[in-house]
């Protein structure tokens, strides 16, 4: 045994969570300034290790857009404008102030594209998060868990600001990691802490803070590159991917801790998204000049709210699809889209008397493909039988 390994305890015992923290800010203001780091992850040597990371856990989370999403430990906050992008309002928590100016300075320079939640930053003081009960939908950590000197005050704050139904997913090294070459170093120099992550040990301290399943993900980080030849054989030996899932799992686990049952109901998860649409007149004619307008009923058959029409991820919209049957061409039909309902539509429910007005068309036939929309998820067509077709003749 190497009698000069720095053990892990000793330095959560020797200094305070206020020494900690001051460290861990002296840290970051010597690398505010490095190139590398305002440019992570996208670059040679981050990018193969952090981006699948990156991947597995937003995977994992089952992110909706409108989500809000803490970003524990976020440090220069690379990954709080991804979540950002993605549709989340990002609450970026480090307890170094000028980690987070990074992140705030990275946000100004590259804003996320589009209409976007809000992003906040909040210093964490190593004890409690400044967060109300119940707060928040998702917790993303990555690579941050392991530095935490007391690890149990922040799985019970986890617990207390997220959400029943929530999840926290965490990307760490393994239960080894404090007495690797790249630990010792970070505890020698700049008094790190660099703990072991025992996921059986983790998994029993949660469930006292609400916590009820932990999963973990099975699969490889680095995927081999096995030549063309050899890639049935390789394929017909199990033990070939074992042995890679192996070592990431035990030293590298990404894993998920759920507080309940993490399943949204609503129309942003677009599995079982059905209804029925009744036209209240299959064939419409009108003289030319006149506005075309026709009035469907609809009802809620799936086992999904629908939120309020909008325009927004998960809004539900009625959408129509009008062909130009007389001029038939390689071109798309011009797409409406028309509200539903100012409020959610519960399963079971019926809206009734929806007007759709195409205005004025020129003279020809038509058909109307009508069709229900959860917005930048799906249209409901694909996953149910639910559209229907009215003709227009225009005379």
């Amino acid at each position: 045994m190497d009698t000069n390994l720095i053990d892990v305890k000793d330095i959560i015992e020797k200094f305070s969570i206020s020494e900690l923290n001051e460290a861990a800010e002296q840290y970051w203001k010597r690398l505010v300034n490095n190139p590398r780091l305002l440019a992570k992850p996208y670059n040679i040597g981050d990018a193969e290790h952090i981006l699948p990371q990156l991947g597995f856990l937003i995977q994992g989370l089952q992110l909706y857009a409108g989500m809000t999403v803490l970003d524990f430990g976020a440090g220069s906050c690379y990954a709080s404008r991804i979540l950002n992008q993605l549709g989340s309002r990002v609450i970026s928590m480090d307890v170094s102030g000028t980690a987070l100016d990074i992140g705030k300075r990275l946000a100004q320079r590259w804003p996320p594209i589009g209409d976007i939640p809000e992003h906040v930053f909040s210093v964490f003081d190593g004890r409690r998060f400044d967060l109300p009960d119940s707060s928040v939908d998702r917790i993303f950590c990555l690579d941050a868990f392991h530095h935490v000197p007391d690890q149990e005050a922040v799985l019970r704050e986890m617990g207390r600001v997220l959400k029943h139904g929530g999840i926290a997913g965490f990307s760490e090294p393994g239960p080894n990691h404090s007495k690797t070459t790249e630990a010792q170093m970070e505890m020698r120099n700049c008094n790190v802490v660099e703990n072991d992550i025992i996921l059986s040990d983790l998994f029993e301290t949660s469930r006292e803070y609400g916590f009820t399943d932990l999963r973990v993900s099975i699969s490889t980080i680095h995927p081999p590159l096995v030549p063309l030849e050899n890639v049935d054989d390789y394929l017909a030996k199990p033990e070939a991917f074992a042995q890679g899932i192996r070592e990431r799992v035990t030293n590298f686990p990404i894993f998920f801790l759920y507080k309940g049952d993490p399943t949204i109901r609503d129309s942003r998860n677009p599995g079982g998204l059905c209804a029925k649409i009744m036209p209240h007149r299959r064939r419409i004619s009108v003289n030319g000049g006149e506005p075309v307008k026709l009035f469907v009923d609809v009802v809620n058959t799936s086992a999904k709210t629908w939120l309020a029409s909008g325009n927004r991820s998960g809004c539900v919209n009625l959408g129509a699809i009008l062909r130009h049957q007389t001029h038939a061409n390689l071109s798309t039909g011009k797409e409406y889209r028309f509200l539903v309902s100012n409020t959610d539509v519960e399963p079971g429910s019926i809206v009734s008397g929806l007007e759709m007005d195409l205005g004025p068309l020129t003279t020809g036939k038509y058909s109307l493909d009508i069709d229900l929309v959860s917005e930048y998820v799906c249209w409901f067509q694909s996953h149910s039988d639910s559209m229907v077709t009215v003709d227009v003749s225009v005379l």
